[in-house]
């Protein structure tokens, strides 16, 4: 009886809804995965290490021609995806390419929403809807990430 009902809850599982169990998706444009590794390497380094395992980033479209990039969380049964603008891509610097693969990151991974909070003129949040710019971003670098990776709303 007890086999019976081990068989039976497997079949059970296996079959819900005719849906596979749920597979983790790393897929990572060449151009990206340096920005990714440098993401779980700053998340480590302010005492909240993670890894990314279930992700897409590629190149894309952007319906607004002002976007840089953008994250796809559209459903809990696909995989995020962040697509970057391309032609952006190719005029941004180091530090640029960072701040919109960090601030989508947030947004794909860590599930943070936009925070357009200011303190003395400055963004209070990598996650701010529009873009830092490198002087503050550069400035602030250590501010911004901690920022980014606290667990608790200690900011």
């Amino acid at each position: 009886m007890v086999r019976f009902l081990v068989l039976f809850m497997g079949l059970v599982v296996l079959s819900a809804c005719g849906k596979a169990p749920d597979q983790q998706v790393l897929d990572v444009a060449p151009e990206f995965t340096s920005y990714v590794t440098r993401f779980q390497q700053s998340a480590a380094q302010v005492g909240s290490p993670l890894a990314v395992t279930n992700l897409r980033i590629q190149f894309g479209q952007m319906e607004n021609p002002q976007e840089r990039g953008l994250c796809d969380v559209s459903s809990l049964e696909s995989v995020p995806t962040i697509l970057i603008d391309k032609a952006g891509w190719s005029q941004m610097d180091d530090a640029s390419r960072e701040e919109v693969l960090f601030h989508e990151l947030g947004h794909c991974v860590l599930r943070r929403k936009h925070n357009a909070g200011l303190t003395k003129g400055l963004p209070v949040s990598m996650m701010n809807p529009y873009t830092i710019g490198d002087g503050v971003y550069l400035s602030q670098h250590d501010y911004y990430l901690r920022e980014l990776f606290a667990t608790r709303n200690e900011f």
